[in-house]
């Protein structure tokens, strides 16, 4: 039984380690694409006197991916802000079960609130198009359930491995 825990636990490790690789290289693909679009806007508005209305648009979406996976990624890092006076108080045993708790009361924000009215919103976004670029906002909206989703994995698994940081070292490591 142990065993099949170990086995378990690597697997989904290594599925975790996997899309913290897609979160990475959505991010760094997305970024060029929002550099590439930036700079053309410049270019194209300062000089030579045309505006390319689209790269607007593209340079928004890019951006608000980026954000996105970002923000799943900085969790998985575990390197979201957070209020660490009075946690720093408790004791060890005190300070797990807060953790334990405020884990799984993020995964339920996750998953109630992200995932399904994110999900109920971006099939609102199948009806409407960006102006310039004609691309439904859907595919744009769909990034709030998928960031849920990454989040909520990324939560669980740290519950899993129950990496949270002692009692000393609450304000700052590194994470994974």
């Amino acid at each position: 039984m142990a065993t099949e825990r170990g086995t378990s636990v690597e697997l989904l490790n290594r599925v975790e380690g996997m899309l913290v690789w897609f979160e990475k290289a959505v991010i760094l693909i997305f970024g060029v694409v929002m550099l590439v679009s930036v700079s053309l806007q410049v270019f194209f508005r300062y000089v030579i006197p045309i505006s390319l209305p689209w790269t607007e648009e593209l340079s928004i979406m890019a951006f608000v991916v980026i954000i996105f996976y970002g923000a799943s990624l900085a969790g998985y890092h575990n390197r979201h802000l957070g209020i660490t006076n009075v946690v720093e108080l408790l004791g060890q045993k005190a300070y797990v079960a807060v953790w334990v708790l405020k884990q799984l009361a993020l995964v339920a924000f996750l998953i109630v609130v992200i995932v399904l009215y994110g999900g109920q919103t971006a099939l609102q976004g199948m009806n409407s198009t960006f102006a310039v670029i004609r691309i439904p906002l859907f595919f744009l909206m769909m990034q709030i359930p998928i960031f849920g989703l990454l989040s909520g994995f990324h939560v669980l698994m740290s519950l899993l491995r129950m990496d949270y940081r002692p009692v000393g070292e609450v304000g700052g490591g590194e994470g994974h």
